[in-house]
């Protein structure tokens, strides 16, 4: 299984076998708007893709035997 789960990151390459071990994917979204000045424009849209990490990390480690 593939350490890197972002696909945006991944070669084409890297995300068809990535795919093949599991053709699941999860598309984080997150809306674009003012947060005031001391938040960025993309704060939800950062937030979507750690929770889809962190979600991503759960399952690995559920799968394993592992807890936390």
């Amino acid at each position: 299984m593939a350490d890197n789960i972002v696909m945006s990151e991944m070669t084409w390459t890297e995300v068809d076998e990535a795919l093949k071990d599991r053709p699941v994917a999860i598309l984080p979204v997150g809306a674009t708007q003012a947060h005031g000045p001391h938040l960025p424009v993309s704060t939800h849209a950062v937030l979507a893709v750690e929770m889809s990490r962190r979600g991503v990390a759960s399952r690995r480690a559920g799968a394993h035997g592992q807890s936390g």
